[in-house]
C-alpha cells in the first residue's frame, strides 16, 4: 500500500507540477501575444500618422499648385482681356477714320456743289445786272 501511496503522491507531484507549468506557459504565451498586440498597435498608430502626415503634404501642395495655376490663368485672362480690347480699339479707331473720311467727303462733295450752285448764282445775277 506504501508503494501505492508513493504512487499516487508523485502522480499528484506530477500532475502539480503539469498545472503549474500549463499556467505558466499560458501566462508567457498571454504576455507575449499582449506585447506582440501592443507593438502592433504601436506600429499601426505610426503608420496612421505617417500616412496623415504625408496626405496632409499632399493636400497642401494640391492646394498650392491649385492657387498657382489659378493665378497663371487670371494673368491669361487679363493678358487674352487686353489683347481683345486692344484690337477693338484698333477696329474702331479705323471705323472712325473711314467714317470721319467718308463724312469729310461728303461734306466737302455737299461745300463744292454749294459753291458751283452759289457761283452759277452769282453769274447768273452778274449776267441779269449786265443786260
Amino acid at each position: 500500500m506504501e508503494t501505492l501511496y508513493f504512487i499516487l503522491g508523485a502522480l499528484s507531484v506530477v500532475t502539480l507540477v503539469s498545472v503549474v507549468s500549463a499556467f505558466r506557459i499560458e501566462s508567457k504565451i498571454l504576455s507575449k501575444v499582449d506585447n506582440r498586440i501592443c507593438e502592433v498597435e504601436d506600429d499601426l498608430s505610426s503608420y496612421i500618422e505617417e500616412t496623415h502626415k504625408d496626405l496632409e503634404s499632399e493636400i497642401r501642395n494640391l492646394e498650392r499648385d491649385y492657387d498657382e495655376r489659378l493665378v497663371n490663368l487670371e494673368k491669361e485672362l487679363y493678358t487674352e482681356d487686353q489683347f481683345i480690347v486692344s484690337q477693338m480699339d484698333s477696329r474702331f479707331d479705323k471705323m472712325e477714320n473711314k467714317i470721319y473720311d467718308h463724312v469729310n467727303g461728303s461734306i466737302k462733295n455737299v461745300r463744292d456743289d454749294i459753291s458751283k450752285h452759289l457761283a452759277d448764282q452769282y453769274s447768273l445775277i452778274n449776267e441779269m445786272k449786265n443786260d
